[in-house]
C-alpha cells in the first residue's frame, strides 16, 4: 500500500515544482529576483493545502479521498508539463504552482497507514518503516536520471515517469483501500458470528 505513494508525492512536488526556475530563466525575460521569487509560491501553496487535507480530513473522516485528489491534481500538472509543446503559457506556469498540492497529503497518507495497521504495531512499523525508506531510496536517484538538468526547461523524461508512478500510485492505493474494506468486512462478520447467541 505505502511503497509507491510517498514516493510520486516526493518525486512530484519536490522535483517538477523545484524546476520551475530553470523555465523561467529559459524565456530570458525575468530577472534573478523574480527567477528566484516565483518558484517559492509552491511551498506557500504546500503549506496551505497541507492544513487544508488535515483538517478537511479529520471532518469527513476519511483519508483516502484526500490522497486521490492530490493524485489528481499532480496528474493533471505532470501530464501538462510533460506533454510541453502546445500547452498555454498559464497553464504551464499553473501546472508547476499545482506540484505545491502533492507534497501536503503526505502527512494525510502517513495517518491512514497508522489506522489500518492500528491493530497490529509490528505491521505498522514495517510498513511505515518501508514507507520511508523506499521514498527516500527513490528520491536519491531518480531525479538524477529523470530530471538531469541538461534537459530542461522541459523535462520530458521525469514528467513522463512521473505521471507514470501517478498512475501506478493511484492504482495502489485504490487496490489497498479495496482489501482494508475487504479486511473490515471480514472482521464483522466474524464478531457477528461470534456474539450471536447460541441456538436452542
Amino acid at each position: 500500500m505505502s511503497s509507491s505513494i510517498l514516493p510520486l508525492n516526493l518525486d512530484c512536488s519536490e522535483n517538477i515544482g523545484s524546476y520551475m526556475n530553470l523555465w523561467l530563466k529559459s524565456l530570458h525575460k525575468y530577472s534573478v529576483a523574480e527567477i528566484n521569487t516565483y518558484p517559492t509560491v509552491t511551498n506557500a501553496i504546500t503549506i496551505v493545502t497541507s492544513l487544508a487535507y488535515g483538517w478537511t480530513s479529520d471532518y469527513i473522516k476519511m483519508r483516502s479521498p484526500i490522497v486521490f485528489f492530490s493524485l489528481c491534481v499532480c496528474f493533471f500538472a505532470a501530464v501538462n508539463l510533460a506533454v510541453w509543446d502546445g500547452v498555454p503559457f498559464g497553464l504551464k506556469w499553473a501546472s508547476y504552482y499545482l506540484t505545491g498540492f502533492a507534497q501536503g497529503s503526505g502527512p494525510v497518507f502517513l495517518t491512514m497507514v497508522n489506522e489500518v495497521c492500528a491493530g497490529d504495531s509490528l505491521e505498522r512499523i514495517i510498513v511505515l518503516g518501508s514507507t520511508n525508506s523506499i521514498a527516500y531510496a527513490f528520491n536519491a536517484w531518480i531525479p538524477l536520471l529523470s530530471y538531469n538538468t541538461t534537459y530542461a526547461p522541459r523535462f520530458l523524461v521525469g514528467n513522463s515517469i512521473t505521471v507514470a508512478l501517478i498512475v501506478c500510485a493511484a492504482t495502489t492505493l485504490a487496490l489497498a483501500v479495496y482489501l482494508e474494506r475487504r479486511d473490515n468486512a471480514r472482521k464483522k462478520m466474524i464478531l457477528s458470528k461470534r456474539t450471536k447467541p447460541p441456538v436452542r
